[in-house]
C-alpha cells in the first residue's frame, strides 16, 4: 500500500499506526511518500515498520526499485518484477505468427493467454510494441505452458516465455517499458499536484 504523509481527511501516520497495530492488517507494508522529508517525520514512519519513505514527486525509478525491493526476495526464485498488463503482442513458432494477449509482462519474460500454447522448450519470437510505436522482437524459450484442462485453478490458460540473448540495449527498453505499464498512465493524467515524475 502507498499512502501519502499528509492526506486531507486523514493524517497517513494516524493511518499508518491504526494499520499496523490491527491484528488482521499487521502485515500490510506500505510505502510513505511525501514531500515532507524532516527527519522527524522519517523516523516515525519508520519506527511504525513501513517499508519505504519517497519524496514527492516520486521518481518512478525510485519507486521501481522501492517495489522492486519489496517483492524480489518474496518471490520464490523470480529474478524480476513483473506487472499484469493487457498489451496485444505477436508470437511466432515455426514460421507461423500468432496474435495474442500478453497477461503479465517482466524484464525477464512474458506470460501469453492463449488456448493452444505452444510445447514447452519451444524456440520463440515475441514481437512487443513500445511506447514510441516501434516494434521490438525478442527471442525466447517456453518454460513452462498452461492448457484449459490443468490442474492449475489461478492461471490463464497460455504460456510463460523467457526471453533469451538480451543486449544491454534490450534490457534498458524493457526496463523503460515495465516503468510504462507500471506507472504510465498515472504520470500522463497526474493533475497540477505532482505525484510521480519520469
Amino acid at each position: 500500500m502507498i499512502l501519502d504523509v499528509h492526506m486531507d481527511t486523514l493524517d497517513s501516520i494516524t493511518a499508518l499506526r491504526h494499520i499496523k497495530s490491527d491484528v488482521s492488517s499487521v502485515r500490510v507494508d506500505l510505502i510513505m511518500i511525501s514531500t515532507d522529508i524532516s527527519s522527524e517525520t522519517i523516523k516515525t514512519c519508520s519506527d511504525l515498520n513501513c517499508f519505504d519513505y519517497l519524496q514527492k514527486p516520486v521518481n518512478v525509478d525510485c519507486l521501481y526499485e522501492s517495489i522492486n525491493s519489496f517483492f524480489l526476495p518474496r518471490c520464490l526464485g523470480r529474478k524480476n518484477t513483473r506487472t499484469a498488463c493487457n498489451v496485444k503482442v505477436i508470437a511466432a513458432f515455426k514460421g507461423r505468427q500468432n496474435s495474442l494477449y500478453a497477461e503479465s509482462f517482466s524484464e525477464g519474460g512474458i506470460y501469453i493467454r492463449t488456448e493452444y500454447p505452444f510445447p514447452t522448450g519451444s524456440d520463440v519470437t515475441v514481437s512487443v510494441q513500445l511506447e514510441d510505436g516501434r516494434h521490438r522482437h525478442y527471442k525466447g524459450k517456453v518454460v513452462y505452458a498452461i492448457n484449459e484442462f490443468s490442474d492449475s485453478s489461478s492461471a490463464s490458460p497460455g504460456m510463460a516465455i523467457q526471453f533469451l540473448g538480451l543486449s544491454q540495449d534490450d534490457n534498458i527498453e524493457l526496463f523503460n517499458y515495465m516503468k510504462t505499464l507500471i506507472a504510465g498512465d498515472l504520470i500522463d493524467k497526474q493533475g497540477e499536484k505532482k505525484i510521480l515524475e519520469r
